[in-house]
């Protein structure tokens, strides 16, 4: 029974650790979206940027697109890998994270 605990236990920290890893990710993909959305179109009005997000990307040239790739979806990778790297050497040395 106390194998079958600690084992539940190893996937319980794994499963937080990849699942914190991935909200790390999405909340500085959307800060970097954020502002880089307001640094490209700082007079846009919310009904002009919600019609934007739903429109179809056709047309949209590949400058806009690399742009954006360069300015949050690159930053947003690497602020998750040295989170994950951060959660690698802190459970190497047996520590554990709190994230609250």
């Amino acid at each position: 029974m106390k194998k079958i605990i600690e084992k539940n236990k190893g996937i319980m920290v794994k499963l937080g650790t990849v699942l914190a890893v991935i909200l790390v990710f999405v909340s500085t993909l959307i800060m970097f979206s954020v502002k880089w959305l307001l640094a490209t179109w700082s007079e846009l009005s919310v009904d002009e940027i919600i019609y934007h997000m739903v429109a179809p990307l056709q047309g949209t040239s590949t400058a806009m697109l690399k742009e954006y790739i360069l300015h949050c979806t690159i930053p947003a990778l690497l602020v998750s890998m040295v989170v994950t790297a951060i959660f690698i050497i802190y459970r190497k040395r047996g520590l554990t994270v709190m994230l609250f």
